[in-house]
């Protein structure tokens, strides 16, 4: 068996959910007089409505995080707070730190994308005691979501993610 890790990007910070697209902004020349200078002129002007969630311990952790911008089609009145648990959840997907490895196994074991799959390695040291490596000592749960199978080398190549 052996195993590599597979280079990602670093977790997000910030997201930004942009909703309710305006698919004709306006400029202040083709707006009527009674609406400049009101909250319907910001509304107006803007390709889309849009709030921010961040999340400051992942900025702390990774100085160098990133921000997402999510564009979607969702179109419901401001009053509804469908945005607030979305944009709790693209940064929680987006915002954790995660692992991924390309791992080559033999073609006898059975496994399919998508499976979640439970990792662990450990390596001799130079003086021949077992050692876990990569974090992996005790076992992590990862998801495959890539398999190469090579029947003519009876090994089969798993990227697994987590």
């Amino acid at each position: 068996m052996a195993i590599e890790p597979v280079p990602l990007e670093l977790p997000v910070w910030e997201v930004e959910l942009k909703w309710r697209p305006n698919h004709r902004p306006l400029s202040t020349s083709e707006m009527a007089g009674a609406i400049i200078g009101t909250a319907s002129e910001a509304l107006l002007s803007r390709p889309f409505r849009s709030n921010r969630y961040t999340d400051p311990a992942v900025l702390t952790r990774h100085p160098r995080a990133r921000s997402l911008t999510v564009e979607t089609l969702f179109y419901s009145s401001a009053k509804t707070s469908w945005h607030r648990p979305e944009g709790a959840r693209l940064l929680a997907l987006y915002g954790a730190e995660r692992q991924a490895y390309r791992l080559t196994i033999p073609a006898d074991i059975p496994a399919d994308r998508f499976e979640v799959v439970r990792v662990s390695f450990r390596d001799l040291d130079g003086h021949g005691r077992q050692r876990a490596r990569l974090g992996l000592g005790t076992g992590t749960d990862f998801r495959i979501l890539g398999l190469t199978v090579s029947a003519a080398d009876g090994v089969q190549t798993l990227t697994v993610w987590g």
